[in-house]
């Protein structure tokens, strides 16, 4: 009987520690450096994902659990009237590949485009990291190499036109 609340104490607390553990791990973003080693390693992937989302003009969000459109708030699964199947899953092996959850445009066209490279959190208190495009705006251009703050997001250089970007 002692012996085996002894065990069950061990094992119990063994999962406690490795629970923190994988929260911590999941919950500390990466570094830019790390970031931009994953930019450069996927560069040519990144930029698919960039031309179709822009290509893709009432796409919003886009990633594993599905959809989201410029007409719709809520995520559906395709085929939708506004992406085919076949062309979702493209989206999904690209991020797959990327080592991304998610992709994101904004409207107009020339648009803001994010791919999520991480995030950890949960519904309203999820914080992310992103690698961004930048759209045509010349006078937002990110080649004076230092961090800008926009309320909630840091956005940091990595080329002319993308930028980690992450909250504050």
């Amino acid at each position: 009987m002692k012996k085996s609340f002894i065990a069950s104490a061990v094992i119990s607390v063994a999962l406690a520690i490795t629970g923190v553990f994988i929260f911590w791990v999941q919950a500390t973003p990466p570094t830019n450096q790390e970031v931009i080693l994953k930019f450069n390693e996927h560069r040519r992937t990144f930029d698919v994902i960039r031309a179709m989302l822009q290509e893709d003009k009432n796409v919003r969000q886009i990633a594993t659990w599905g959809i989201r459109t410029q007409d719709s708030m809520i995520d559906a699964m395709p085929p939708v009237p506004d992406l085919s199947l076949a062309r979702y899953k493209k989206y999904l092996t690209l991020l797959s590949s990327a080592q991304a959850l998610a992709a994101s445009r904004s409207s107009g066209d020339n648009p803001d485009s994010c791919i999520y490279v991480w995030a950890s959190g949960w519904a309203a208190d999820t914080n992310h990291v992103a690698l961004c495009w930048r759209g045509s705006s010349n006078d937002r251009s990110m080649t004076s190499g230092v961090p800008e703050t926009n309320g909630r997001f840091i956005f940091y250089p990595v080329t002319e036109r993308w930028f980690i970007q992450k909250e504050v």
